[in-house]
């Protein structure tokens, strides 16, 4: 059964690399494990030294998603999560962060770039935890994720929540976040957020921000 998923899922990925060349995008995925498998006894340390890293290079960064979502409403990542979210505003200096990376033990799952312009960047520890930086790019009042092959029109946000830098502390480690960051989260999950799921659904269908 399990070679039967990933013999489905090898030849989605073909299928979809194929049209994704054909629209302007370049996508670079390789991970030796299932990345639907939830995060293990590892992810609050992987969230910790992975952020220093970011942190060492000097580029400024958010949590987001069902990360924040997780220690604001729980103090906790969600058990039932497979990855750990951070968003970063505007571009970097792709090959120290992948040194640095790299030199720390992590590896590159995947690389998708749009017409050249990165967009993803997801790295895994050596205990498989996914660490997943996406990259929003300035556009008038908001913010936008323009490319990304699953969200047809991307992903925007009010530029208010980028431009205000807020905190949260998690395992005695104080970590930046969205500005406002529970209207962020309102915002971004609806009114119930603060209930919590006990599965993980489709977030593309959770999440707020897709530009329908």
């Amino acid at each position: 059964m399990k070679l039967l998923r990933w013999i489905k899922r090898f030849l989605f990925r073909v299928r979809a690399s194929v049209m994704m060349k054909s629209r302007g995008f370049r996508d670079f995925y390789r991970f030796p494990f299932d990345v639907s498998n939830v995060l293990n006894e590892h992810a609050d340390k992987t969230l910790d030294e992975a952020c220093s890293l970011l942190e060492s290079q000097g580029i400024n960064y958010f949590l987001c998603d069902g990360t924040i979502l997780g220690i604001v409403r729980d103090n906790r990542l969600i058990p039932h999560d497979n990855d750990i979210d951070v968003a970063v505003a505007g571009e970097v200096d792709l090959d120290a962060l992948k040194a640095v990376f790299r030199s720390s033990g992590y590896s590159v799952g995947r690389e998708l770039y749009y017409r050249g312009r990165i967009q993803q960047l997801i790295f895994y520890s050596k205990h498989q935890v996914i660490f997943d930086i996406c990259f929003w790019h300035d556009q008038g009042d908001e913010y936008y994720y323009h490319h990304v092959p699953e969200l047809p029109k991307g992903r925007r946000q009010s530029k208010r929540h980028f431009d205000e830098c807020d905190h949260v502390v998690f395992r005695d480690k104080k970590y930046p976040t969205h500005g406002n960051i529970r209207e962020w989260l309102r915002e971004h999950f609806g009114d119930d957020w603060m209930i919590p799921k006990k599965y993980k659904g489709d977030w593309r269908l959770e999440t707020r921000d897709i530009i329908r």
